[in-house]
């Protein structure tokens, strides 16, 4: 059985509509509708409301940041029947000055499951496409279709194609017996600890990487790998797919110098350190607190979340 809880970016599908995105004539309709609505992405920001809510522009409004139909990306359709549109602008104008902008992981505990899965999409896409602007074959310039969800070479006699990128990482939440692993690394906020995780290498499985990854930050031996929960992380271009794992033992080794420090922690104990102010964990928007929380509800009368909400820093 996997999580129950939901995962922001990953708890609702909108509709992508993704078999009208090479349909030219039904995207340039859209573009053009009196309903439609139009995101604005600038220095890794949204623009928002003064009181911080996201702020969708209608197409009168999104003019003012670019009139060109071809920057503009296609996402899909809100449940209301609304097609949404998004794009990036690289110069500040006044207008980007004195408005509002809030990040991703600012937004994405305030925003509803349908809107959350959209941001994810706009800034993947987006953070993509700034990243792929000539061909690696013969650097030429590259073209957008498919309203930006693919890059074409304009080179004829090359013509490649490309497709956004995902980079599948694993992240697991490690336990022996009555208490989980929890470590953190050297970079991370002052007594933030968290699951081991690593990104997934060329040839190598979702479980062959979860192993080699823990043995390597850890020195541990795990078994019983089970799959519990996948997320998107847009922060660029990542999937989070999480696991627990049974140890074969407690000792550790710091092999790669990853991992600062680690802690194996009891239920009883994870909560004494949480109050004490010894360990503060991830907020909700990440998967590694619910891989956290989904271990303490197995055997507890109690969710984690209703006895930690005093001492969460989301």
């Amino acid at each position: 059985m996997t999580m129950k809880s939901d995962l922001c970016f990953a708890s609702a599908d909108f509709d992508r509509q993704a078999l009208k995105r090479s349909d030219g004539n039904w995207i340039s309709n859209r573009l053009g509708h009196e309903d439609s609505l139009f995101l604005i992405y600038w220095d890794n920001k949204f623009l928002t409301e003064v009181d911080s809510s996201l702020k969708f522009l209608d197409k009168t409004e999104a003019a003012q940041f670019d009139k060109s139909p071809i920057n503009w990306s296609y996402l899909g359709e809100l449940a209301e029947g609304k097609s949404v549109f998004a794009t990036e602008i690289f110069q500040a104008t006044e207008v980007c000055t004195h408005a509002s902008w809030k990040s991703l992981r600012s937004l994405g505990l305030f925003m509803s499951a349908e809107i959350a899965n959209l941001l994810a999409l706009a800034q993947g896409l987006l953070i993509w496409q700034s990243h792929n602007n000539y061909c690696s074959l013969c650097a030429f310039k590259l073209e957008s279709r498919q309203a930006g969800h693919a890059l074409v070479c304009s080179n004829p006699d090359c013509a490649k194609e490309i497709f956004p990128r995902t980079d599948p990482a694993i992240i697991v939440l490690i336990y022996h017996q009555d208490a989980c692993l929890l470590g953190r690394s050297a970079i991370w906020p002052e007594k933030m600890y968290s699951c081991l995780a690593g990104f997934v290498e060329t040839g190598e499985s979702f479980d062959g990487a979860v192993r080699r990854e823990v043995f390597e930050e850890s020195g541990l031996a795990v078994k019983n790998i089970e799959y519990r929960a996948s997320q998107p992380w847009p922060l660029p271009q990542s999937l989070m797919i999480g696991f627990h794992a049974e140890a074969k033992s407690r000792e550790l080794t710091f092999h790669d110098g990853e991992i600062h420090d680690a802690r194996w922690l009891t239920r009883q104990g994870l909560l004494d350190a949480l109050e004490k102010g010894e360990i503060l964990l991830s907020s909700s928007l990440s998967i590694s607190y619910h891989l956290i929380e989904d271990w303490f509800n197995q055997l507890s009368d109690q969710p984690l979340s209703d006895l930690v909400k005093k001492y969460r820093h989301d």
